[in-house]
């Protein structure tokens, strides 16, 4: 039976359903330490180093190999403890202690000392060499070392948030003395960390083998021996895998394929929350998309329910937010429910109100989202929106999405995803303005939203936040700037063989605490 635990019912809350899906964990003295994990990805790991770390290919492998100053919990939304094992927050948000772990080695052996520690912490922050995480990282000042066991960074203004952007890979703490020692073009190759697992050979385009790091400060961690992650892009490929034995874990089953991996003996399949969330991306500046009623009454007119179950089988739930759903995700917030004669009513509010033409850009060989395109086609025409599909060569699809020269635009499903269970990243580069993101694309701009974004992260005060976020929800589902389709949970087949696999909300893995089973 597909491990669900309730992901269907909307009410289910983000934490709740994944300690649901927990339940299966095996206990320390059950693990049998040694072997290789064999996992088929679907993402290509093209850097190793945490300053080079955009797109889940990297920086799902990245976690594996450096530890960071605080690292996501599995199983709840909170950091624990990563290289400081304790930390203070006081001037009411601007100043954090940090308390860093001692006796702790890099995997060549050499002490982690706090040199190694700020100079990390300074290229993290630094624009020209952290080009792609830098801008979750504007409100961090700067770093002083006191002593050698004690960071402390100090703040422009509050930010909320900043914890978990510490616990992202381009946080991770790498060798300095390697480092200045070995050159970049040589360290990129073989980085040293002072996590789990270290690099042994990573084959760009094929797979990323690691081994253990003989000298990881966490006791008996971690189990396996080796890891190897195999790029394998098409989906059947991935399930041969895993049918054949070849491979443990197979990483994004198919919707469709689920049911029956699920069913084969030896195998079971994991489907988790995910902060992922799937929609139709409208250009907000384009005419007639610069109306908030036609951009209502798409909503209005996509029927969710008939795409949860055909495209995702009925795995995922109806969108009520268009951002996904984070920490403070609010349940009660309605989705758009399909009704035509609404659409139709708001159309015709419009300046369109008998319809108008829609070009939809669709990237080739996403065939999730050709379907989708395909659905809607069918739908909107309904209300006199002529949708004309048009595939293209993905990166063509970018460059026309990116400089604004579309009107609408699917997603591959589960493309976009929070990389921290805070609000705040998505909010910030999604919902309010600017000249670098441009509403992720879409143009949206909004005064009043703005002001809520930087109000919600500009405070510490949890209730507080809350508050503001489940305004900053209701105000994107009314002013829809994107067409909201499904949350979608990740779902993985995992061997029997394997004990306490499980997914981070952020969509990767802790490696050193899966193993197999005795």
């Amino acid at each position: 039976m597909i491990k669900t635990n309730g992901l269907r019912v909307l009410a289910a809350s983000l934490m709740t359903a994944t300690l649901l899906n927990a339940t299966a964990a095996v206990a320390q003295d059950a693990c049998a330490p040694g072997g290789t994990l064999r996992m088929a990805r679907d993402q290509n790991t093209a850097s190793v180093v945490p300053w080079d770390s955009l797109g889940n290919g990297p920086i799902f492998s990245q976690i594996q190999i450096y530890d960071r100053l605080v690292e996501q919990m599995p199983g709840t939304t909170d950091v624990q403890p990563g290289l400081a094992e304790s930390w203070e927050i006081a001037d009411a948000g601007l100043t954090y202690t940090f308390h860093i772990r001692q006796g702790v080695k890099f995997s060549n052996g050499d002490p982690v000392t706090i040199e190694d520690v700020k100079w990390n912490m300074d290229r993290m922050i630094d624009p020209e060499v952290q080009s792609g995480w830098s801008f979750l990282m504007p409100n961090i000042a700067g770093f002083e070392t006191p002593d050698d066991k004690t960071l402390v960074m100090k703040m422009k203004q509050v930010d909320a948030s900043v914890l978990y952007t510490l616990s992202l890979p381009a946080g991770g703490i790498a060798s300095k003395k390697a480092f200045d020692t070995m050159g970049a073009d040589a360290f990129a190759a073989n980085p040293v960390g002072s996590g789990p697992f270290m690099v042994k050979a990573n084959n760009v385009g094929t797979d990323l083998q690691l081994v253990k790091n003989p000298n990881y400060w966490k006791e008996g961690k971690p189990y396996f021996d080796a890891v190897t992650f195999e790029l394998l892009a098409d989906d059947n490929a991935r399930m041969l895998k895993i049918q054949s034995g070849e491979a443990d874990i197979a990483q994004s089953v198919p919707y469709a394929q689920a049911p029956t991996i699920d069913g084969l003996d030896g195998i079971g399949v994991k489907v988790e929350p995910y902060t992922v969330m799937d929609s139709i991306w409208l250009n907000n500046t384009a005419k007639p998309l610069d109306e908030k009623v036609v951009r209502q009454a798409l909503n209005y007119a996509t029927p969710k329910e008939v795409i949860n179950d055909v495209i995702f089988n009925g795995l995922g739930t109806p969108q009520n937010h268009m951002i996904s759903r984070l920490n403070f995700w609010d349940e009660t917030v309605p989705f758009y429910p399909y009704d035509i004669d609404k659409a139709k009513e708001l159309l015709g509010q419009s300046s369109v109100p008998n319809g108008f033409d829609l070009p939809m850009l669709v990237s080739a060989g996403d065939t999730l989202s050709q379907q989708t395109a395909e659905i809607l086609q069918a739908e909107w025409a309904k209300i006199g929106v002529n949708v004309d599909i048009q595939t293209l060569d993905g990166a063509a699809v970018d460059d026309k999405y990116w400089s604004g020269d579309y009107m609408a635009k699917t997603w591959s499903p589960s493309a976009i995803s929070s990389d921290i269970p805070d609000d705040s990243e998505q909010a910030f580069i999604m919902l309010d303005y600017s000249d670098a993101w441009k509403g992720f694309g879409t143009n949206y701009k909004s005064d009043e939203m703005s002001k809520l974004v930087k109000a919600a992260v500009g405070t510490t005060d949890t209730d507080k936040r809350r508050e503001l976020y489940h305004q900053i929800q209701r105000l994107a589902m009314e002013d829809a700037p994107q067409v909201a389709l499904v949350f979608a949970p990740t779902v993985t087949a995992v061997s029997d063989k394997i004990g306490n696999f499980q997914t981070l909300s952020s969509g990767w893995w802790r490696l050193e605490d899966i193993c197999f089973k005795k």
